[in-house]
């Protein structure tokens, strides 16, 4: 969507660019993208969150899998698959 800054306040123009990943403006005649930084953020926690999660997951000792409604291994932690002999990736499905 385009929206001329002749039209906008500096509250719309802030409203607009913290709905969206990142704004397109023209500088000096050249487009530059601003990135939306909170996004990115929450992006990066999401990540680290994951990994933690991950880690967390194939470091217990017990064995583990989660299983979807047709009672397929989505994902099984490191104890499991060490158990049936095989690595976690060859466990799904």
């Amino acid at each position: 969507m385009y929206i001329s800054l002749d039209r906008c306040d500096a509250t719309e123009i802030i409203e607009v660019a913290s709905y969206h990943q990142f704004s397109l403006i023209k500088k000096a005649g050249k487009w530059e993208h601003i990135f939306n930084l909170w996004l990115k953020k929450a992006e990066e926690v999401t990540f680290l969150s994951i990994k933690d999660w991950e880690r967390t997951f194939d470091a217990i000792p017990d064995m583990i899998a989660i299983i979807d409604d047709k009672y397929r291994f989505v994902r099984v932690n490191k104890a499991m698959a060490t158990r049936l002999g095989m690595i976690p990736e060859e466990c799904v499905g």
